[in-house]
């Protein structure tokens, strides 16, 4: 590889990931030289995976990715650019359930990513949204109108509270969970508050600080079946039971 092309790379690494790679004066080798954060080590977690399959040619086949949704680089690189120039984007955004996409005027404020897809927090008139960067984007440009970010803005804070892509007020949430489920929430937490209150035989209690009005929340809690129960608050046990009333009722009818 040439070394300028090397370096391009390196700037590119560092603007999105914020991963520094420097050489070694003691043997001339480059290394990531700020290695710290959660998101960070997925990155050089996964990196390192390609690089070490690419050594071994024999075990193709061997070794499975999920597949991740449809995301377009040239869109990231697109919204990306417009945060770094402090520029507006023009979006053309078809939601799900739409039949006709519309366009809209945004000031990008931050990326995020859930469930392997990229999302996009931006200001449309006087409103945060999040839009998801796939196949919901029709066309995206940059805009030569100046767009403002507000300087104590806190990406991490305002999702501190969210599970998935849409902020609600966070309330206090417990749930227990039986058998081998335990050990699951034990070994990958569901959301940074997570704790185990309490431990029991077969079964543990866990406490959570959570926005609990996301369909991404009540839906990941679904997806656990019988293995959970959800104790507090009532108003959450109750839509669960009302989901699982209505999924019973269609399960049961005669086709």
């Amino acid at each position: 590889m040439p070394l300028r092309t090397f370096y391009n790379h390196m700037n590119v690494i560092k603007e999105i990931f914020d991963l520094e790679i420097a050489r070694s004066k003691s043997d001339g080798k480059y290394r990531v030289s700020n290695y710290y954060g959660k998101g960070q080590e997925e990155i050089v977690s996964y990196l390192s995976l390609n690089a070490t399959l690419n050594r071994y040619k024999d075990l193709k086949g061997r070794v499975l990715y999920e597949k991740e949704p449809r995301t377009v680089h040239d869109l990231l690189q697109k919204v990306i650019q417009a945060m770094h120039e402090g520029k507006k984007l023009n979006l053309e955004y078809r939601k799900y359930g739409e039949t006709w996409p519309k366009r809209r005027t945004l000031s990008p404020y931050c990326l995020k990513t859930f469930k392997r897809r990229w999302y996009l927090l931006a200001k449309e008139g006087e409103s945060l949204k999040t839009f998801a960067i796939d196949d919901r984007v029709i066309s995206i440009s940059v805009m030569e109108i100046a767009s403002s970010y507000p300087a104590d803005f806190d990406a991490e804070a305002y999702f501190r509270d969210t599970y998935g892509i849409q902020p609600t007020p966070a309330r206090n949430v417990l749930v227990k969970t039986y058998g081998v489920e335990t050990d699951y929430w034990r070994s990958s937490p569901l959301h940074p508050s997570q704790q185990e209150i309490e431990t029991g035989k077969d079964y543990a209690t866990f406490s959570l600080k959570v926005g609990t009005d996301a369909w991404e929340f009540v839906q990941e809690l679904l997806s656990r079946g019988d293995r959970i129960e959800v104790l507090k608050p009532f108003s959450l046990r109750k839509e669960i039971a009302r989901i699982i009333e209505e999924m019973r009722g269609r399960y049961a009818e005669d086709r």
